[in-house]
């Protein structure tokens, strides 16, 4: 019994000298791998940057290319006016809506959404009994 366990303890402390020293190599490499990737940021960082070349725009060229650009910002700033008018006349039309339903007596939202559906409803049927009434003609 005493030879197996010195043979155990022996072994335990063999895989024990082993394993300690692939973690220290394995920590060298590391910290050799770091030195490198440090080394190599300084000198990228230490490189001015590279602009690309671009050739020179002739003035004709130029001139086109800003006749270009304040043509598509005149679009697009005459669609924003266009999609603003809209709102205003969508938001003037909520807020009449929103008095109108005020105006009945509905306050909490429940009543004027219920109210709301009940003129739909009542708009459907007036819509359906006109389409009845033009067939029978």
């Amino acid at each position: 019994m005493n030879k197996t366990r010195k043979k155990d303890k022996k072994k335990k402390e063999r895989t024990k000298k082993n394993k300690s020293m692939f973690l220290k190599k394995r920590m060298k490499d590391r910290a050799e791998k770091k030195k490198e990737r440090d080394i190599e940021k300084r000198i990228r960082d230490a490189e001015p940057k590279r602009e690309p070349f671009r050739h020179p725009l002739t003035p004709e060229k130029q001139a086109e290319k800003d006749e270009k650009i304040k043509a598509k910002l005149q679009h697009n700033l005459e669609v924003l006016e266009a999609l603003e008018k809209e709102y205003d006349a969508e938001k003037a039309k909520r807020e009449e809506l929103n008095k109108e339903l005020e105006d009945q007596g509905n306050v909490t939202i429940q009543e004027k959404l219920k109210a709301i559906a009940e003129k739909n409803a009542a708009d459907a049927e007036n819509i359906a009994e006109a389409e009845v009434e033009e067939v029978e003609k």
